[in-house]
């Protein structure tokens, strides 16, 4: 952060701050950047939005949500620029199954194990009253019980039936990925872009599933995709949030 901001001299100056992370996880940065510094900062909203209405796409005030369909929007809009549909009806038809499945099976099983590992330090810092009022403005039951349960400690029958379906998830992928250098086809699509979006890491976060003995074709295919020029230079632009194990 010293290599952007001169906090020196945003302290020498007296200037009082107000941050507002805008519902985000970065929510426990800004007590820790005003503490280190010794700024007059004020955090005007500590509330995390657990309906994630931050992460979405706004195209000339036409506003779309779910990564899925905002994938697919963007393709409709510009058909044109680095197209990551099919042209081939078939082929659309395999790309829709494998994004469906991420939706609605692989995201979930991994995301709970994630949920119950890291995020509940993202309302650790919240009273009951504050974290019942984040809660409500939840508007999925699904994610209400989500949220309860990262705080509280999920059920251990229930991560191991979610560890079960992760390892069927992995199995599945390595199955297509060992004949084949992407899930649809040969070439890179948004079957890709969508279960990378969940893949990625778990070499680090799931080693005992997806290895190098294990999984080689899920690991070539997270290289090679992590190879891509527009993935290094969005990783090169993210913002890695401090979520941090669970403790």
């Amino acid at each position: 952060l010293i290599n952007v901001v001169d906090l020196d001299a945003i302290k020498g100056a007296g200037i009082r701050i107000g941050a507002d992370p805008l519902g985000g996880a970065s929510v426990d940065y800004w007590a820790a950047i005003a503490d280190r510094w010794s700024l007059e900062l004020t955090v005007v909203n500590p509330l995390v939005d657990a309906t994630w209405r931050f992460m979405t796409l706004d195209h000339d005030g036409k506003i779309v949500t779910e990564s899925t369909v905002i994938c697919e929007y963007l393709e409709d809009v510009f058909p044109d620029a680095n197209p990551l549909r099919p042209k081939d009806p078939y082929l659309v038809a395999e790309m829709r199954v494998w994004t469906k499945w991420v939706d609605e099976y692989f995201c979930w099983c991994v995301s709970t194990i994630g949920w119950h590992r890291m995020v509940g330090n993202l309302v650790k810092h919240l009273s009951d009253a504050e974290f019942e009022e984040m809660v409500a403005r939840v508007p999925i039951p699904e994610q209400k019980v989500k949220w309860r349960r990262a705080r509280e400690g999920f059920p251990q029958d229930l991560l191991d039936e979610e560890m079960r379906k992760i390892g069927v998830s992995v199995r599945r992928l390595e199955d297509r990925l060992s004949q084949h250098p992407y899930l649809v086809g040969d070439t890179f699509t948004l079957a890709d872009v969508c279960n990378f979006a969940i893949a990625n890491g778990m070499q680090f976060g799931f080693a005992e599933l997806v290895n190098e003995k294990d999984t080689p074709g899920i690991l070539a295919w997270l290289a090679r995709i992590n190879a891509r020029p527009a993935c290094q230079a969005m990783f090169a632009n993210s913002k890695k949030e401090n979520l941090g194990p669970r403790k």
